[in-house]
């Protein structure tokens, strides 16, 4: 792929994600490393974040523009994002997630953004 090709691809990416209400599921390293990437893309989208712990790594706290969903029910908002970036640590097989899925939820994570 050519520079123009690559910047064509990059900006493609950009603008779908644009439109999609975003949820990053897991808030460990990779979880971390997806919202600064998007953050530096988007600066004032509201993204959402959710984890199972109970409160927000010190990465995270003064973080602008977020939703948070976190502890016991952190999986019960799923279904008011149009994607969700899973992290590896969470497995695909909750019921939670296949139901979002089945309603149409798009499921992705950090290495898919990248190929």
């Amino acid at each position: 792929m050519n520079n123009s090709n690559n910047y064509q691809y990059a900006q493609s990416i950009i603008s779908s994600l644009e439109k999609e209400k975003i949820l990053i599921l897991g808030l460990a390293k990779e979880g971390i490393s997806t919202f600064n990437f998007l953050r530096q893309i988007f600066p004032d989208k509201t993204i959402g974040l959710a984890d199972a712990e109970t409160t927000l790594s010190s990465e995270l706290e003064q973080a602008q523009n977020i939703t948070t969903h976190l502890g016991s029910d952190h999986l019960d908002h799923l279904e008011e994002y149009s994607l969700i970036f899973k992290t590896p640590g969470i497995p695909q097989n909750l019921p939670q997630i296949q139901q979002a899925v089945r309603n149409g939820v798009k499921l992705s994570s950090n290495l898919q953004l990248f190929l």
